[in-house]
């Protein structure tokens, strides 16, 4: 049974490397590992509306003025709406 979770543990980080790499296709090199991404996974995976976005980037532990730099950067790049 440990073998099992084991190999399952192996198999969801392999996915998840294979997802990474296909971060900068969908976001671009300039965001894919910035909490630009990481605002986006939030925002999308929870289904919150722009009244939200302060609240995930507080649930980020990003100081106010890095989500708000963050938020406007997502949204010239028309990837959110606000």
């Amino acid at each position: 049974m440990r073998d099992l979770h084991i190999m399952q543990a192996f198999e969801s980080a392999r996915r998840l490397q294979l997802l990474q790499n296909k971060v900068p296709n969908v976001v671009g090199a300039d965001l894919a590992s910035t909490p630009a991404w990481d605002i986006l996974l939030h925002l999308y995976g929870s289904s919150a509306d722009k009244a939200d976005l302060m609240h995930i980037a507080q649930m980020m532990r990003l100081p106010e003025t890095t989500a708000l730099r963050w938020i406007n950067i997502l949204v010239q790049k028309q990837l959110i709406e606000c």
